[in-house]
């Protein structure tokens, strides 16, 4: 499994990096280590020399973290590289160059409320790339995780392969798999939970799936989602493509001090 880590050297992103090797594990994993220094000029004008000088620092620095990582986990497998350019651009030169399953990214923060709980290179990522998307927020803590809640919908079918085999790469077999849906969002049958269950469980012995179809209340869909997902302690929440409008909608509006404060968990966002 080949998985992309961006990072801009802060502590949000040196800590993703380590709540995805957490996650995942060395064994069958090749990580690359990718920044991407976007220059604003605002009219003022650059030698290439310049860029040079940076890519030269930048690339230090991931040498450094490169080798501090390979230090503290036995078996990693990692390359690094940096580039100038816009974070996404940056992304989408790699993938040509290179299969990947994944792509990992901090969510460090920035001015408005999405952008202060998901960040902003995080949030052009979700929205560009056409591979899963695992954002981490700064508040997350450093921990493999078992209780996974696997947001629902009628596209479940299209993303089936693509699930089972993230959740298959995950380091922790003995996941406790949360297969959740909100009775008046979408057309879900009773066997359509029936046909994914079974499939997960295939993923091997260890692992535990439940279902809860939740009855609709007066609350935004975004709301329940994430009231389920803290009342029944998850550690990781994973969307279809047609759900991701429903996270974007909870980050951009105004909501209560509560709801904030249930930010903390990695979300992994599918790709069609």
């Amino acid at each position: 499994m080949n998985i992309l880590l961006t990072t801009d050297f802060s502590y949000g992103a040196e800590k993703a990096i380590h709540y995805i090797i957490n996650s995942f594990g060395t064994e069958g994993k090749e990580y690359k280590l990718l920044n991407a220094q976007n220059i604003k000029r605002a009219g003022a004008t650059f030698d290439d020399s310049f860029f040079e000088e940076m890519i030269a620092y930048n690339q230090k620095e991931l040498l450094i973290l490169q080798s501090k990582l390979i230090e503290k986990y036995k078996g990693l497998k990692m390359d690094c590289i940096a580039e100038t350019g816009n974070l996404v651009t940056v992304i989408e030169h790699e993938l040509k160059l290179k299969n990947y399953e994944l792509i990992g990214i901090g969510a460090n923060g920035s001015a408005n409320l999405y952008e202060k709980l998901i960040g902003t290179s995080a949030r052009a990522v979700l929205k560009y790339s056409n591979i899963p998307v695992l954002v981490v927020p700064v508040v997350t803590k450093l921990r493999s995780p078992i209780n996974v809640l696997i947001a629902m919908d009628k596209n479940y079918a299209q993303i089936k392969e693509q699930l089972i085999g993230l959740l298959s790469e995950l380091k922790n077999k003995a996941l406790n798999i949360t297969l959740f849906h909100i009775d008046d969002t979408v057309d879900i049958q009773e066997s359509d939970f029936l046909i994914l269950r079974e499939a997960l469980l295939q993923i091997n012995e260890h692992i535990k799936v439940n279902t809860k179809t939740k009855k609709s209340s007066k609350a935004s869909i975004d709301n329940q989602i994430l009231e389920f997902a803290e009342n029944y302690e998850m550690d990781m929440i994973i969307t279809s493509p047609n759900n991701h409008s429903f996270f974007e909608k909870l980050f951009t509006q105004s909501i209560t001090n509560m709801l904030l404060d249930r930010t903390h968990i990695p979300l992994i966002a599918l790709k069609k």
